[in-house]
């Protein structure tokens, strides 16, 4: 457990889950409640096995690693989280407002940026099962699928240095090299929600509109016709000057309390 008690906490109940915004978008969402209506909380994650677990053997952290490495970036001490096992919770969590969907799960940490040439990706070239043998129905976060190398070779050519992350790596290594990058590119999904985290300019493809309300900033794409590799300095700084923009809706977001509309709701 993290955080601070109080004797009377608002409670957020959340089935745990295995990505990354799995994890990121309930400790943003629950952190920015207790500003929001000034008043502690409790974000309760049930798992149905009995201790901590990888998501898969070759993982080298479990989810509540990442879940606890999270925390180190973005926890405030009105907010304990805590872990529930043995718990099948047959809703996905309770008291959860989504009216302002750009803002309600967003939590930036403070990192630098740099102009330097070098390029995070998030691509899916690694993936051990293709997105019909994952889910078809979500195919539509990668566009690129089975073109991410062609993709990056273009970009590669204009003189960008790439690091390519995957979701076997460990959570902090991928938070360190995507600290001291320029930018990031890649699908919507995995580790893309890391560099929301972090605030970090970004390029997305994807074929759905609501990649732009869970990555507010990102300049998106639908394929790789309409996107310029020549052009990617100038994405990335629209993608800063969109950020920036939503850093001042995300302030007043926080001055508005919701806490009584919220009770008994589960979704």
């Amino acid at each position: 457990m993290t955080g601070t008690k109080n004797p009377d906490p608002f409670v957020i109940n959340w089935k745990g889950k295995i990505g990354y915004g799995d994890i990121i978008s309930p400790i943003s969402y629950v952190l920015n409640l207790a500003d929001k209506n000034s008043t502690n909380a409790i974000l309760r994650f049930h798992w149905p096995y009995d201790s901590p677990k990888k998501y898969k053997p070759e993982d080298t952290e479990t989810l509540q690693d990442r879940i606890d490495i999270t925390w180190n970036y973005i926890n405030s001490s009105k907010v304990t989280i805590e872990h529930i096992y043995n718990s099948n919770l047959n809703y996905n969590h309770n008291d959860y407002d989504d009216s302002n969907f750009e803002c309600h799960n967003l939590r930036i940490s403070d990192t630098p940026y740099f102009l330097n040439r070098k390029i995070v990706m998030v691509t899916s070239m690694e993936h051990k099962e293709t997105w019909d043998e994952y889910g078809i129905h979500k195919a539509w976060k990668d566009p690129l699928t089975g073109t991410w190398p062609k993709a990056c070779e273009h970009i590669s050519n204009r003189n960008w240095d790439l690091e390519f992350v995957h979701y076997s790596d460990k959570m902090e290594n991928v938070i360190q090299l995507m600290k001291n990058c320029r930018g990031v590119v890649g699908y919507h999904g995995a580790h893309m929600w890391i560099a929301r985290m972090l605030g970090l300019p970004m390029i997305i493809f994807s074929k759905k509109a609501l990649t732009d309300k869970a990555f507010p900033w990102c300049i998106r794409f639908e394929n790789w016709t309409t996107f310029s590799p020549d052009s990617i300095e100038e994405y990335f700084q629209q993608s800063i000057k969109k950020r920036e923009d939503i850093k001042k809706k995300y302030e007043q977001y926080l001055k508005e309390p919701n806490i009584h509309r919220l009770r008994g709701k589960r979704t």
